[in-house]
């Protein structure tokens, strides 16, 4: 591994951010997604509290679990919380834990399949609000009148720079001359952002130095030992135009990646999209012939990659899961809990809904199998090779299977 040492200054800068903002019994909550930005915010609070014996204080690791990413990070998730609690225990400190997912028949899978909700446009990010912000809230909620951590960086997104500075984190003055820079208050929270100024350098230096302290092989496996340029996310994201982990990390993901073409694609072409009335735009839901393909594929992906998605398996209704209740169950006995638990939006938005023989059932549509297959080929030029290769396979076997 290669060696490198952060500046002192910049470690001892955070530390006086924490000293101003912590103060003695406190009870402090920390954002942590699995990424490397909260990862080197969680550590640095260890340091911060063995440098200085804050043994006084309590801390809550507040992970928001959208059910929509691959199982790699997931699992790296579990086990970095479990192996901080140990060693917070360590230096006396307690940590507790709280994972906040989405409900059930908000997560991906319910929303496309059972409600038709085709991809998020930058004018339409319904998967933000109902997979992050909404469990996001629900945990400060639960923490209560407590301050934040967060490891939010400028130099990671201009985007999250703009939103900190209308949100009041702003100084006209440069970082470390300006304590407003490094904190605003939203509401009755307070939020403070120790790493804001570090660069990704810096963070991936700090996490070194920590390498042989705990055990963070899996964050280094998930970025190539800090080469990847990439932030993970939802696997099925829309709004970027490649999600380089799935090229990267394992060629099994190319799978994932090419199932997240299909569910863009088809949501692309009009005549698989209900039309509406309301709205920015007269398309609305995906059609029953699309939420078949995209369910199909969905299938043939975990077949294929041999990788199944997290969260179908872990968001539960009635004491069934996601999977069983739109894959395995009757589908007498899946309609009436689709319909129990989304019975106000059948009330408001019945024609949002198919039954869900119409989305398992694709011999049903088969005459659309081979159209879309036509457009699948014209499109083929937009997407790598190694993506198509996968996106191909897929599709004949949709076409096999019809």
């Amino acid at each position: 591994m290669l060696k490198s040492s952060i500046d002192d200054m910049l470690i001892q800068e955070a530390f006086k951010v924490l000293d101003e903002h912590i103060s003695n019994d406190q009870k402090i909550a920390v954002a942590f997604s699995g990424g490397k930005d909260s990862t080197c915010l969680a550590l640095l609070l260890l340091d911060w509290i063995s440098e200085r014996g804050r043994s006084d204080i309590d801390v809550i690791l507040v992970h928001s679990d959208t059910l929509s990413e691959i199982p790699d990070m997931e699992n790296w998730v579990s086990e970095f919380i479990e192996t901080y609690k140990s060693h917070a225990k360590k230096l006396g400190v307690n940590i507790e834990s709280i994972i906040k997912t989405p409900k059930p028949n908000e997560t991906f899978y319910w929303r496309s399949l059972i409600r038709g909700y085709s991809a998020p446009t930058f004018s339409f990010r319904w998967c933000v609000y109902l997979l992050k912000r909404v469990p996001a809230r629900e945990a400060l909620i639960q923490v209560g009148n407590v301050k934040i951590l967060l490891g939010h960086r400028d130099e990671e997104s201009s985007a999250r720079v703009t939103s900190l500075i209308r949100r009041g984190a702003i100084c006209p003055l440069t970082a470390g001359k300006c304590g407003n820079y490094y904190y605003n208050i939203e509401g009755s929270s307070i939020k403070i952002y120790p790493i804001r100024s570090w660069s990704t350098g810096d963070v991936w230096k700090y996490l070194r130095e920590w390498y042989s302290k705990i055990n963070l092989e899996n964050l280094f496996r998930l970025y190539l030992e800090g080469s990847l340029p990439a932030r993970y996310g939802c696997w099925h994201c829309t709004l970027v135009k490649r999600q380089l982990a799935h090229y990267i990390l394992r060629e099994e993901y190319l799978y994932y990646e090419a199932a997240r073409f299909i569910y863009r694609m088809i949501s692309d072409i009009m005549w698989l999209r209900m039309p509406k009335d309301k709205g920015y735009s007269k398309l609305g839901p995906l059609t029953p012939v699309a939420r078949a393909i995209l369910a199909r594929t969905l299938q043939l992906t975990e077949e294929l990659s041999r990788i199944k998605f997290y969260g179908l398996d872990d968001a539960k209704i009635e004491g069934y899961t996601l999977r069983e209740i739109l894959f395995e169950l009757s589908p007498s006995k899946a309609n009436k809990i689709i319909q129990r638990i989304d019975h106000k939006v059948l009330k408001t938005e019945p024609w949002r809904y198919t039954s869900i023989e119409n989305v398992r059932n694709i011999q049903k549509h088969r005459e659309y199998v081979f159209k879309i297959a036509k457009y699948l080929h014209s499109r083929r030029a937009y997407i790598d090779q190694d993506v198509n290769d996968r996106l191909i396979e897929i599709y004949e076997q949709i076409i096999a299977r019809r």
